[in-house]
């Protein structure tokens, strides 16, 4: 079975999961057309190999001239997997693709709601707006998304969403997460345990001043642990500096800090993943995609609690997310700086158990190559 796969916009970590995991399924064949920085980042080389076959852009190469380029070789292929799709739909209505393509979803009110839900714009988000008017990039993504075959969901919940909100979806969806447990769970013995805070200390997106109070909570009252925060992610702008530096005058002896002013290998990011305790996602809930409004947990999944799944972590995220019923053991919620306060305390004081997830859950490893083989025939 062939599969052309491609990823040339921005998700480097979705083409790992997805490479790694085809890999782990006989008579499988991929092949890869993405950019160099991609799959560097991706943490792959251009080797290609029996199952594995990669297909680079020229630096100074166009999507289109990319494209057009391979088209005959990726209809050679028995289907088309679309890992990111948010920009130039004119460019793949041009292609003369036959063979089924299959679209990974990551925001659905981008995709189907049709209309501006953001109101209040900035100029970087006006001039999206006329780019947007200019091209006819609307009428363009509609055209797009009818040639669809299959839609892949990240989440029981977005999938639900979707469908209910967008009722033509019903006979194309289908629920494919982003990633899978690929790590034998683990916690810390000692007194010694981390907390992670998975990507950028983004104040449009992590609610820093909830951070800054459950910090400062930990300094006032700490718990009988030695605790490292990792802010996970590169620390840019003036307003994430000026919080990295206000939070670090709570560092002490038993409460540790610790952050990157620079991108993080990703060697680096999994080494921290595995050894710690709890990720923790202090995200805000609603939030903006190019020009429609996104909410976490119902028309996209968070990339923190991706990770949590795939390190097989005990993740908190606001009460305001919307977990997956089979997730619900593993992704725990809070609603204040209290509640979490004990919930943390509570989670790293018995180390006897680990975030196992039930036996027909879709982000087990055996149910996705079940659902891929099903799929993919």
């Amino acid at each position: 079975m062939k599969i052309a796969v491609i990823e040339v916009e921005c998700h480097a970590e979705v083409l790992r999961s997805t490479i790694l995991l085809f890999s782990k399924i006989p008579n499988y064949q991929l092949t890869i057309f993405t950019t160099l920085d991609i799959l560097t980042e991706a943490g792959f080389s251009a080797e290609s190999s029996a199952s594995l076959n990669v297909i680079l852009k020229k630096s100074n190469e166009t999507d289109s001239t990319f494209f057009q380029r391979n088209i005959e070789l990726i209809n050679k292929h028995n289907y088309l997997l679309i890992n990111t799709l948010q920009r130039k739909f004119y460019i793949y209505n041009n292609l003369k693709i036959n063979i089924p393509i299959a679209l990974r979803v990551h925001n659905s009110h981008f995709f189907w709601s049709g209309t501006f839900q953001n109101k209040k714009y900035s100029l970087s988000k006006y001039k999206l707006l006329i780019k947007e008017i200019y091209k006819f990039e609307f009428l363009q993504r509609k055209k797009f998304l009818q040639k669809m075959d299959y839609f892949f969901f990240p989440s029981e919940n977005t999938l639900e969403f979707a469908i209910k909100r967008y009722t033509m979806l019903t006979s194309k969806a289908y629920l494919f997460p982003l990633n899978y447990q690929d790590s034998i769970p683990s916690v810390s013995k000692g007194i010694e345990k981390t907390l992670i805070i998975p990507g950028k200390v983004d104040p449009l997106r992590k609610d820093l001043d909830f951070l800054h109070t459950f910090i400062k909570l930990l300094a006032e009252k700490p718990l009988d642990f030695v605790i490292t925060i990792v802010f996970l992610g590169v620390t840019e702008g003036e307003k994430a500096k000026r919080f990295i530096d206000k939070i670090m005058h709570y560092s002490s002896k038993s409460l540790k800090i610790v952050h990157f002013t620079s991108i993080i290998p990703q060697d680096t990011y999994n080494n921290h993943m595995q050894k710690c305790d709890i990720v923790w996602c202090p995200i805000y809930t609603s939030t903006i995609f190019q020009l429609s409004k996104e909410i976490y947990g119902k028309t996209k999944v968070s990339g923190g609690v991706n990770d949590a799944i795939n390190f097989g972590k005990w993740c908190f995220v606001p009460s305001s997310y919307s977990v997956d019923v089979s997730l619900d053991k593993q992704i725990l919620t809070y609603d204040s700086v209290v509640d979490l306060y004990v919930k943390v305390k509570n989670k790293l004081t018995d180390c006897s158990e680990t975030p196992l997830q039930a036996k027909d859950s879709a982000y087990r490893l055996e149910n996705q190559r079940t659902f891929i083989q099903t799929v993919f025939k």
